[in-house]
């Protein structure tokens, strides 16, 4: 029980304020806590599950290494880019700019306790991002 003999729910964030004032007083007359329904949401949402594919291959291949897109793994790369792979030659062909516009898309993205990071190198006119995945078992980072 918390303030006022409130109920308190799973806590959201930084949404401290809004769950003291709002949520909890109805979770605590019976209400479903919203916040297990977002999980059940999230959990569901095929782009979440794409994106989180994508770290967890790249979390095998190259753990938290800092890499530019074309030194990625090609597990990575065909997460990302569906469409990859052997030709008959047995060359891996990928779309380079998709994978380098995805990346880019998806910096700063938390997902399964993943995020991705990126630092330019070089010149600001042309930088050469180079990504690194983090992870920590509770999704908060240090």
């Amino acid at each position: 029980m918390g303030k006022a003999g409130l109920t308190r729910g799973k806590p959201i964030g930084s949404y401290e304020v809004w769950a003291e004032w709002c949520r909890d007083p109805l979770f605590s007359l019976g209400a479903r806590d919203p916040v297990e329904r977002l999980a059940a949401v999230k959990a569901a949402d095929p782009k979440r599950k794409r994106i989180l594919a994508v770290f967890e291959a790249w979390w095998k291949a190259h753990r938290s290494e800092q890499r530019v897109a074309k030194e990625l793994d090609q597990s990575v790369i065909q997460e990302i880019d569906e469409k990859a792979g052997t030709n008959r030659d047995g060359e891996f062909r990928y779309n380079r700019q998709y994978v380098a516009r995805w990346l880019q898309r998806h910096v700063d993205t938390r997902v399964g306790g993943y995020v991705l990071t990126s630092i330019p190198v070089g010149p600001p006119s042309q930088p050469v991002h180079h990504y690194s995945l983090m992870f920590t078992e509770d999704g908060c980072l240090l």
